[in-house]
């Protein structure tokens, strides 16, 4: 009986030393997410969004359904919503802020970030909604200013007739001196026919 006990000990411990030899697949992911994630801090700290936001992308495609696949939406959106990134605008942010959000939680970590998720996301859209009422009011602004200058440009009744009564009394006083200089001509020239 000793040696039955003895020998399963012996087996099952070869058996745990091979299996913590290699390490598993949620280990491996585990790492390479690291790496991914500081290559896409970097990236995105320099500047180079594009780049960061396609390292993620790539890391989710190759591990699909993992809680680090996951992460990658809220880093994602994280980075979209950066004022200096220039690919993307806050509605790409919100996009994948909202992905993140409903995407179904398996697990503690697949939803590490959902507070700051949650704000982000009502920071999204206060941004969507500000950018929209700008955009409002200078278009606003512009039919406005469009409109005082046709305005101005265009004559008013009023001004028309008022410059019609002031054409009529100048060729009146012109007529008149026209007619007070023939007289004086007459009156100057030295024979009359």
């Amino acid at each position: 009986m000793r040696r039955i006990a003895l020998l399963l000990l012996l087996v099952t411990s070869a058996c745990a030393s091979l299996t913590t030899g290699r390490p598993t697949t949620a280990e491996l992911t585990a790492r390479a997410w690291h790496t991914t994630l500081e290559r896409a801090r970097t990236a995105s700290d320099s500047g180079r969004h594009a780049e960061a936001d396609a390292l993620l992308a790539s890391f989710a495609s190759e591990h699909v359904g993992s809680p680090e696949a996951n992460e990658t939406l809220y880093w994602r959106g994280l980075f979209r919503l950066d004022p200096a990134n220039r690919t993307h605008d806050v509605a790409d942010a919100l996009a994948m802020l909202n992905a993140y959000l409903v995407a179904p939680a398996t697990d503690s970590t697949a939803q590490a970030h959902r507070t700051e998720a949650t704000i982000l996301r009502r920071t999204a859209l206060e941004l969507e909604r500000l950018h929209r009422a700008v955009a409002t009011a200078t278009a606003a602004a512009e039919a406005a200013s469009r409109n005082a200058a046709a305005a101005a440009a265009a004559p008013r009744p009023a001004d028309t007739s008022a410059k019609d009564e002031e054409i009529t009394r100048l060729k009146k006083e012109l007529e008149a001196a026209t007619d007070e200089l023939n007289r004086i001509k007459r009156r100057l020239s030295p024979g009359r026919p």
